[in-house]
């Protein structure tokens, strides 16, 4: 979960100190679950750690600040037993539904200090994706620029958020396609069909770039790392403003 944060506060470690990760700090989604799963006291907000390693950010003095709650990779074993501790403990209802329950009672306790928040889930239909789903006013949805990939996520948008969730009217839908490259011909034409909904699917106009400095960005070592936006995107950094702009424009 990544929120966009607009009162809270936090004590950020100096460049000399050592920086602790979220899973040494035992603050991930599975740590919060666990605790959810024996019936613990779990706010979120004791959960958040600092996301972002641009300076620009980090040392803002306006309300610009961004939180996270990371992932990690929980073994098959312990997330078995999670889920079974849950269904366990509430054996009436659907495990997606037990988890967005549970989860939007502790965010109804932080939504005020935030102008947005963001779930970030793996592609799948697992029951913390769904329960995202279920807590979800928008979705953004990444994929190629391929026939195959617009046709998978037009029987999920059919089969799973109106089908299987029955919320298909309560969220809106908006693709997002990635990894194009300008001088392709048929990613060119893709993107024509995609832009005029042929898929019956909205798509933001603008698509992710296929660049050496959106990569690279992506692969960053990690906070502290970047001074500025300037150094992390390069040439990059206009490609990433206007795509900003063209999500918060379509959402907002």
């Amino acid at each position: 979960m990544i929120s966009t944060h607009k009162r809270w506060r936090a004590k950020f470690s100096s460049a000399g100190r050592e920086f602790k990760t979220a899973a040494q700090q035992s603050k991930t989604i599975q740590d919060l679950l666990n605790r959810i799963a024996s019936g613990r006291r779990a706010p979120l907000a004791s959960f958040r750690t600092l996301a972002s390693d641009l300076i620009e950010l980090r040392d803002a003095t306006d309300d610009r600040r961004v939180d996270i709650i990371a992932s990690n990779e929980a073994k098959l074993g312990e997330q078995a037993v999670l889920e079974a501790n849950l269904r366990e403990r509430y054996p009436y209802q659907r495990l997606d539904v037990t988890l967005a329950n549970l989860l939007n009672e502790r965010l109804d306790q932080i939504d005020a200090s935030y102008d947005v928040i963001l779930f970030d889930c793996a592609a799948g239909t697992g029951p913390l994706a769904l329960a995202a789903l279920r807590l979800s006013s928008h979705v953004i949805a990444p994929t190629n620029l391929e026939g195959n990939s617009y046709s998978s996520l037009a029987d999920f948008v059919r089969l799973i958020l109106q089908d299987d969730l029955g919320i298909s009217d309560k969220l809106s839908v908006h693709v997002l396609m990635t990894l194009f490259i300008a001088n392709n011909p048929s990613q060119k034409i893709m993107l024509d069909q995609v832009r005029s909904n042929i898929y019956a699917l909205k798509a933001i106009p603008r698509p992710i770039p296929h660049t050496v400095a959106i990569n690279r960005a992506t692969d960053h070592p990690g906070p502290g790392h970047y001074r500025s936006a300037n150094e992390k995107y390069s040439t990059a950094l206009r490609d990433v403003q206007a795509l900003a702009n063209a999500v918060s424009e379509r959402i907002f």
